[in-house]
């Protein structure tokens, strides 16, 4: 298994991943049609994460396959003025759960974030996805504030 900073070249296996999270949140969330269209709508963004110096995309790979990926925002603190990182979207292939790849990946992207100074990585979970929270919980992840959403 490689964890790694994703290349332009990954962006079909990312997005099929990212598939398979839109499906989850769609049957366990709520509905959105988009949630399933990462391979259409995911190819712009994907390319320009790939350009920007604030954004990363991790993958866990075997033999060519990407097995799981995670999306990663550098922000800074308002007030502080310190760097903190935010996961944006966390999947591993629905047919490699439960083997470890996602806990080397969560791991891979902690070190890079220490070496990087980033002291804080914060990621955000919908409510049903109770099997997440265990997994980030496990891994000395912490309620650390409630999210207030505004749909508009």
């Amino acid at each position: 298994m490689i964890i790694r900073l994703a290349k332009p070249s990954d962006r079909t296996q990312v997005l099929r991943l990212l598939n398979q999270l839109g499906e989850v949140v769609n049957e366990r969330v709520h509905f959105d049609p988009d949630n399933v269209r990462a391979h259409e709508l995911g190819k712009r963004n994907y390319d320009e994460a790939m350009k920007r110096d604030d954004r990363r995309v991790f993958v866990a790979e075997e033999q060519a396959d990407i097995l799981g990926v995670a999306t990663f925002f550098i922000l800074t603190d308002f007030i502080t003025g310190k760097p903190f990182a935010h996961i944006d979207d966390f999947v591993v292939d629905k047919a490699f759960r439960k083997m470890g790849i996602g806990s080397q990946l969560l791991e891979f992207i902690k070190t890079y974030a220490k070496k990087q100074g980033i002291c804080t990585i914060e990621l955000t979970s919908s409510l049903p996805l109770t099997d997440a929270h265990r997994f980030y919980e496990r891994r000395g992840g912490a309620y650390a504030r409630k999210v207030i959403k505004f749909t508009l």
